[in-house]
């Protein structure tokens, strides 16, 4: 098993805009953010090449 944990933002982008593109839907969007302002954990998962990275708050 391999672990890379990468922590860099070059540019953030509001949730909101992931919503109207509709690469997240908005319950999720909700509680993300509920997530993030409670200050808990967040891990992101997925395949090579799916966005990880670039869904970074």
């Amino acid at each position: 098993m391999t672990v890379n944990i990468r922590k860099c933002v070059l540019q953030t982008r509001p949730l909101d805009e992931s919503v109207a593109l509709g690469t997240l839907a908005a319950q999720a969007a909700r509680c993300l953010e509920a997530a993030v302002v409670s200050g808990l954990n967040v891990l992101v998962a997925g395949s090579t090449q799916v966005g990880k990275t670039t869904f970074l708050i």
